[in-house]
């Protein structure tokens, strides 16, 4: 037997699907939804669809009613329109088939569209593999080691080297020119990027932005290729119009479905193209972020590959008024459309989520402003741009476009492919399956709602009792002890109903009081007490095969709940069930027939409403094999029996495990069924009885459940005993295990006790220590820790510092002091309020002094700590321009400088956010003041404003405190490097470039020998900042101040000359008045060290608030 794929050209990796096991037919995404398939599968679609045209509009004669009275029988012919839409087909067909036959003619320069493979391109291989063997390699290769430049600051050196490459045909072929325009378009938009973010967009030490404006040759006045080197420009030109693009740019479809490469190319179920199934082909930065959201973009559309081959179908059965029919590509529409929010969620920004965690600071911090397109005129890199959202508009018929993301909708549809544009202008312009607008308006009449009396006791929540429902009953009454002693109640919700309520309360409130509490002829309180009831979530526990079935089982534990004892009247029942599960399961010896008369006149059924969620994780697997893990107690097991006849019925080939924990024998359900399935092998059941020592063991070898007799236990004992099975379901497969999917359905306690022997069973089996069973946990459940030292991912690309990181925390502590932090928190808003409660303490004190709180803040906003500080971040900027490549030899410094930035960020915040609170607090216990003593008021008011005056001022201080902390950091110190020499030389060089090394040279002044020099004063050590106060060395500063002013006269220096002035300059000789015989102190003169010496002590400004303190009490 040979491969049916034998003789076809090689495209990259075999057909789809092609495994050569024989004549195994390929199934794809179109196999679920009743597509055919095989190698004729095409013919056969369009023999189904080939009718006459007399079958389509005259299938039978018209009835005698409408013919009896009829003068005129010419309207009974159909139409001519109609009559020639049937014989040229649907319209969105014909794009189908049109776009079928010209696409690989032609490298499918109209766009991807086809019956077989939707949106996708056929082959993601082809246009990349074409590119390669093309002189245009040289885009693809420097964009696969995009990542690597972007770390390491290379990538204007990087694109500026590259040749230039004629985009035409003789050059580039057709069936290359996707990959082309991906990878040129990536081109030009990382330099835009680079040009936007070149370490001179936050703050900066004064330096302007280099422009690349007319580089290498003629200048591009384009406002999408302005700056942008032409070795780029012209191909990317050449290449989007070749492509029916009358700009150049880049789409969010072309970095999505154009971008990826697929890791196993025979891993088809359900469809192809998923996320963990794919790599980016290209990725700009390589972060989870980006390549998440990429991936899950182009897996939308492998699931909607059946897509637009179902919408032709609609279509066909609108023409031809084959309603059955569409009904039925209807439900097989839905079911695309139905999963399409879990492809959404798997973009998680859980960190505990593993592969699927896609961090927002990355992403925004890069892919998004890489995503900025070219200029204001050309398409964002949105999605909105993708083909299926597009879709779905035109099939729905949507007509508002007034929001934001209309606008834009509109916008990208102009600017998408041809044949997207012609599918699209199909499927809304004619035959649509919607009601037109007219129709729709008639359906959509509006209608105020009546409620009744019995309505509200039918839809209402009147059981259990709540604290608002006492509360809003006792403030109607307002005299009942028996409201009283339920609001005394340790237990919340208390067991009973509101009639339960309102009876016991009857006979303890006056009639005249309850009359006009509860008036009959006036039932406005009605709906004011009872508010709608919650809607309760049960679980499918089937798997119906059926295309629309008409039932579905469910498995309801009846709840009963003892009588609060407050309640209870004589002959009363003691006992109550749920409210849900009671009218689910009711008890047949007592709910056999209906106690109320709530339903309308005679008609005993009831009308329940009812609606479909889809929990988002709790689905199977997508593959057959991969073994599932099922934990259940009681009613939990609910939703794994339409797990397990799933599987089972589908024909899949990974086992089946249950683990079941249940009270006792009589309240095992399923257990006919269960063990039906464990007999033929397709489930692996282990159950626990809590309360029966008659037991059930599986037997592996007899595929049966045996009688055991044996204590009774829990679910975790069960665990153990099948420790090594659950040990490798738990560990993934790159670590050696099954990486089975385990679920959990049941209450937290449930959950406390199955991860409780999960522990137990990784301890025994698998770990030697408690410590290692939590680490395999963890590792199993994708539990990491986010932190920087941990990470390396953020600061390390493959060994090397990654500039990107810097540019980073430099965007976001630029954007912290100057844009969103600073300029927020004390903007105009704190001014206003200085300014409101100065006002009033001084009308209302005209003796109180007011702190300057705005004063402070500027006053430290503009301190050298500050200055430095910024010119510290601006250092940050500084590494990642288009120039730098000094940033390898500070790594370290960089690192240790970021953890400690954003350890006093939070720090700093955090005590902005406790004042804040404490002077919340402050405020609202004033407020009560004021609430309960109104003759107070005036002078409670002066108080709060006094104190929250205080508090402004203690926030001011904080700003100060925080600006002298952060001026003490630096990023250089070369003695922590790896090479020192190198960390001071690579500074030194910079010192040099940017002309600060020269400041000493500038400032000092020069030496003049005509002046005396002035003596060096005795150097006293001077405290740091945040250096702690020492009562002994205060002592001995005062001490030695005090001999100083009592000691001896300093000597004066007089400068001896002779009567005439000499022309040439000598060294003046130092004399001393003689006084009490003190020697003369000699004098050197001033050095380059002395300089640097006194820029060591720092300048004498003023300290933290703390330290002010401190030095006012030693004081």
């Amino acid at each position: 037997m040979s491969c049916p794929a034998a003789g076809q050209a090689f495209s990259g990796y075999g057909p789809r699907g092609c495994a050569f096991l024989g004549s195994m037919a390929p199934s794809s995404s179109q196999t679920l939804y009743g597509a055919p398939h095989g190698a004729n599968s095409a013919e056969i679609a369009m023999a189904k669809e080939r009718k006459t045209i007399c079958q389509v509009l005259l299938p039978t004669a018209p009835p005698s009613e409408v013919t009896k009275n009829m003068a005129n029988a010419d309207s009974l012919n159909p139409p001519e329109l109609d009559i020639l839409a049937i014989a040229l087909g649907a319209p969105a067909r014909r794009v189908l088939e049109r776009a079928d036959s010209l696409g690989p003619l032609t490298g499918w320069r109209d766009g991807w569209i086809s019956t077989k493979h939707g949106f996708c391109p056929p082959d993601p291989n082809a246009a990349p593999a074409a590119l390669a063997l093309s002189p245009g390699r040289v885009w693809s290769d420097i964009c696969s080691r995009m990542p690597g430049i972007i770390a390491r600051g290379r990538v204007r050196e990087a694109i500026l080297e590259l040749p230039l490459i004629d985009g035409s045909e003789a050059t580039i072929p057709d069936a290359a020119l996707w990959a082309a325009v991906v990878c040129l378009g990536i081109l030009a938009s990382i330099w835009r990027y680079e040009d936007r973010n070149d370490g001179h967009e936050g703050i900066v030490k004064g330096a302007r932005k280099e422009q690349f404006t007319n580089i290498h040759g003629e200048p591009d006045e384009e406002p999408e290729t302005i700056g942008i080197p032409r070795n780029i420009v012209i191909p990317f030109r050449q290449v989007c119009t070749r492509l029916g693009r009358p700009l150049p740019y880049l789409s969010q479809s072309d970095v999505s479905l154009h971008n990826y490469k697929i890791r196993d190319p025979t891993s088809i179920y359900p469809y192809l193209p998923r996320a963990e199934n794919m790599d980016l082909r290209w990725p700009i930065f390589n972060d989870r972020g980006e390549a998440m959201f990429l991936l899950c973009m182009a897996e939308v559309h492998g699931l909607f590959i059946p897509g637009p081959d179902l919408i032709a179908r609609c279509q066909e059965r609108v023409m031809e008024k084959d309603n059955d029919g569409l009904l039925v590509e209807l439900v097989k529409l839905k079911e695309i459309i139905d999963q399409l929010s879990y492809v959404f969620h798997k973009i998680s920004v859980n960190p505990h989520s593993g592969e699927n965690f896609a961090p927002p600071a990355s992403w925004g911090q890069g892919y998004a402003k890489f995503s900025a397109p070219l200029s204001k005129r050309l398409p964002a890199l949105s999605g909105l741009f993708l083909p299926i959202f597009q879709c779905m508009d035109a099939f729905l018929m949507r007509t508002n476009f007034k929001s934001f993301l209309g606008i834009e909708s509109i916008h990208l549809r102009a600017w998408m492919p041809l044949n997207i544009r012609a599918f699209l202008a199909a499927i809304e312009n004619h035959y649509p399956v919607v009601p037109h607008e007219a129709d729709a308006k008639k359906l959509d009449l509006k209608y105020e709602p009546s409620l009744t009396v019995r309505d509200i006791l039918r839809k209402g929540k009147l059981a259990p009792l709540t604290k608002d429902m006492v509360m809003a009953v006792h403030s109607m009454v307002r005299v009942s002890s028996v409201t009283l002693q339920i609001m005394g109640s340790e237990s919340w919700p208390v067991i009973g109903s509101l009639g339960d309520l309102l009876v016991a309360a009857l006979n303890d409130v006056p009639t005249n009081i309850w009359d006009q509490a509860f008036p009959l002829d006036n039932l406005s309180w009605l709906p004011a007490l009872v508010s709608p009831e919650v809607p309760r979530t049960y679980s499918i526990s089937c798997f119906p095969f059926e295309l629309l079935p008409e039932t579905v089982d469910l498995t309801v534990t009846r709840a009963e709940r003892s009588v609060s004892p407050l309640l209870l009247l004589d002959g009363q029942q003691k006992t109550r069930p749920g409210i849900c599960s009671g009218f689910l399961n009711p008890d047949p010896t007592i709910d056999h027939t209906p106690r109320h008369q709530l339903t309308a006149g005679n008609d005993q059924s009831e009308t329940v409403l009812i609606g479909l969620s889809r929990p988002l994780n709790f689905q199977l697997p997508v593959s057959p094999a991969a073994p599932v893990a099922m934990f259940a107690a009681g009613s939990g097991i609910a939703p794994f029996r339409g797990f397990w006849q799933a599987r089972i019925n589908s024909g899949v080939i990974g086992r089946n495990i249950l683990f079941l924990g249940v009270q006792s024998r009589k309240k095992f359900l399923h257990k006919h069924e269960l063990r039906q399935y464990v007999q033929t092998g397709k489930l692996e059941l282990h159950v626990a009885f809590s309360r029966d020592s008659a037991g059930l063991v599986y037997d592996p070898v007899s595929r049966d459940l045996v009688e055991k007799t044996m204590e009774p236990r829990y679910i975790d004992a069960t665990i153990m005993d099948q420790g090594p099975t659950v040990c490798d379901l738990i560990i993934s497969t790159k670590l050696g295990g099954l990486g089975g999917y385990l679920y959990i359905c049941g209450s937290v306690s449930l959950y406390e006790t199955v991860m409780r022997g999960f522990r137990n069973a990784l301890y025994k089996y698998r770990a030697v220590t408690k410590e290692g069973a939590d680490e395999l946990m963890a590792q199993a459940f994708a539990e990491r820790l986010d932190t920087l030292k941990k990470d390396s991912k953020l600061w390390f690309s493959d060994g090397l510092l990654s500039t990107h990181a810097i540019r980073k925390l430099y965007q976001l502590q630029s954007r912290f002091l100057t844009r969103t932090g600073f300029p927020i928190l004390f903007g105009t808003k704190l001014q206003e309020l200085f300014l409101s409660l100065s006002f009033f303490i001084a009308d209302s004190d005209r003796d109180s002094l007011l702190p300057d709180v705005v004063g402070i803040i500027t006053q430290a906003a503009s301190s050298p700590a500050a200055v430095a500080a910024r010119k510290e971040i601006a250092e940050l900027g500084e590494f990642v321009t288009n120039s730098a490549t000094s940033a390898p030899a500070f790594q370290r410094g960089i690192i240790d400088y970021t953890r400690s930035i954003c350890e006093l960020d939070v720090r700093f915040l955090e005590q902005i956010r406790q004042e804040l609170c404490e002077g919340y607090d402050v405020f609202m216990r004033v407020a009560d003041v004021i609430h309960n003593y109104p003759t107070k008021e005036k002078r409670a008011l002066h108080k709060v404003a006094s104190t929250l005056m205080g508090y402004l001022e203690r926030i001011g201080e904080r700003v100060d405190s925080f600006y002298t902390d952060m001026g003490s950091l630096s990023l250089y110190h070369p003695e922590s490097e790896a090479n020192p020499a190198r960390a001071r030389w690579k500074f030194l060089q910079r010192r040099i470039k940017d002309g600060s090394f020269f400041v000493l040279a500038r400032d000092m002044a020069p030496f003049n020998l005509d002046k005396p020099a002035q003596p060096i004063s005795s150097f006293e050590s001077k405290r740091n900042k945040r250096q702690s106060v020492s009562f002994d060395h205060i002592l001995s500063q005062a001490v030695s101040s005090v001999s100083k002013v009592n000691g001896s006269k300093k000597p004066r220096r007089v400068e001896k000359r002779s009567g005439r002035e000499p022309s040439t300059t000598r060294s003046p000789t130092i004399i001393q008045e003689e006084e009490n015989d003190i020697p003369p102190v000699p004098v050197r003169p001033l050095r380059l060290a002395d300089a640097h010496t006194a820029r060591a002590r720092g300048p004498s400004g003023s300290t933290s608030y703390e330290e002010q303190n401190v030095r006012k009490a030693a004081n």
